[in-house]
């Protein structure tokens, strides 16, 4: 959005008038979509923010992680975190950025009994034959 309106300022005079004016709406149209999908993000993780205050121990909940990477090695993993909605958004935009493949989550009480486990599905499926498929 930001480029488009940087582009649609500085090229003022070599682009046409009907350009401009599309490049101008467009640029508009992604500002009304982010704001529109920040306000369906913090609807639909408002049960999720509802969950962090319930299972809140101490001063941390805990949130389970299941991954898979590009190399069809998933696994799952636990992080503490601070029962905030800004800790959790900034947990699920790190999570997310740094995902090679799906992933998913769920919160806990950080009492609750966890078992992390790593699975490399290529190497079983070679294991059993199958050297073309997973």
């Amino acid at each position: 959005m930001l480029n488009a309106l940087g582009v649609v300022r500085k090229s003022t005079a070599q682009l046409s008038p009907m350009r401009r004016l599309w490049l101008l709406n467009m640029a508009d149209n992604c500002r009304h979509e982010t704001t529109a999908t920040f306000i369906d993000r913090n609807v639909r993780r408002s049960n999720e923010y509802a969950q962090l205050e319930a299972l809140a121990e101490g001063q941390h909940v805990a949130i389970w992680i299941w991954e898979r990477d590009c190399d069809c090695v998933e696994g799952t993993s636990r992080r503490l975190i601070r029962p905030t909605k800004q800790a959790y958004d900034q947990m699920v935009h790190n999570l997310y950025l740094g995902a090679e493949g799906p992933v998913s989550w769920s919160i806990h009480r950080p009492s609750e009994p966890f078992e992390a486990y790593t699975r490399d599905r290529v190497l079983e499926a070679f294991e059993n034959g199958s050297s073309y498929s997973v």
